[in-house]
């Protein structure tokens, strides 16, 4: 049902599929007459800390901006577009370790990260949880722990039931979490699947990975259960989209989902 004079296909060479990771982040930057113009930060990339081949996929960023006709801004440092959320009002939620991990930016400190993402992403307010090295092979993407929602005039963290963290102390945190304003951010639980998934180590599922699109939320799914619950939860959270549910669970075995392979390009505004 696509219209497909609205898509653009390009073909490159990549070492792996997950744009969000190694593809651009688009970003707005004010002019000289207070005009926002769409840009591309390029981030380096180093395959997780060196776990992966990286050569072709740190082209992608480039590519995009040639492609395209934006401008593209080098970023010296180490960064996954998972690895970071952001509200869209100034606030970073992140996860110390895969950003402040020494596979990345070796010898910095918080605060050097926080004062690069400041100038690159114009966020002033941060909310990080520890998470854990070598929990996969990004060492704990915050895209498969939380992310941030508007639902009406409300903010919202959405992320799993404090049984289901693997540290709850970061439930504890999110809890706490405030936006740049002081105000609390309203917590909204996703389940995990209600059965393990086959091929996965004894693993069960997430729905926190899904993807925003203009008109609908693609939430990925396993056959189980708790995919309708999930869904039904989404759909109350964005209901001017549709929530679409898609198997992903060839790609899960893979080592991600649908927030994984995609990757947000904002409409340009004139």
């Amino acid at each position: 049902g696509c219209v497909l004079t609205q898509i653009d296909f390009f073909a490159w060479p990549t070492d792996d599929v997950w744009v969000r990771d190694n593809g651009p982040v688009f970003v707005f930057e004010k002019n000289d007459n207070n005009n926002s113009q769409l840009r591309i930060t390029n981030w380096l990339f180093n395959g997780w800390g060196n776990k992966a081949d990286d050569y072709y996929c740190n082209y992608i960023p480039l590519k995009v901006g040639q492609a395209l006709g934006i401008p593209v801004i080098d970023v010296p440092m180490v960064n996954e577009g998972g690895s970071i959320e952001v509200d869209g009002r100034g606030t970073l939620m992140a996860k110390k370790s895969s950003i402040l991990n020494s596979n990345r930016n070796k010898g910095w400190t918080q605060q050097d990260a926080e004062r690069f993402f400041q100038h690159y992403l114009g966020v002033s307010n941060f909310i990080w949880l520890d998470g854990k090295p070598g929990a996969d092979i990004t060492d704990d993407h915050i895209d498969g722990t939380a992310r941030f929602a508007k639902h009406g005039d409300t903010t919202c963290i959405v992320t799993f039931y404090k049984e289901d963290f693997l540290d709850p102390r970061e439930y504890k945190v999110l809890q706490k979490a405030k936006d740049i304003n002081g105000n609390p951010y309203k917590i909204v639980h996703l389940p995990c699947t209600k059965h393990k998934l086959k091929g996965m180590g004894g693993e069960y599922g997430i729905y926190v990975n899904y993807y925003i699109g203009n008109q609908v939320v693609v939430v990925p799914a396993f056959d189980d259960p708790n995919d309708q619950v999930a869904a039904e939860i989404l759909q109350q959270l964005y209901p001017t989209r549709k929530v679409v549910s898609i198997d992903f669970s060839e790609v899960y075995r893979d080592g991600g989902l649908v927030h994984c392979v995609t990757q947000q390009q904002p409409k340009a505004k004139t």
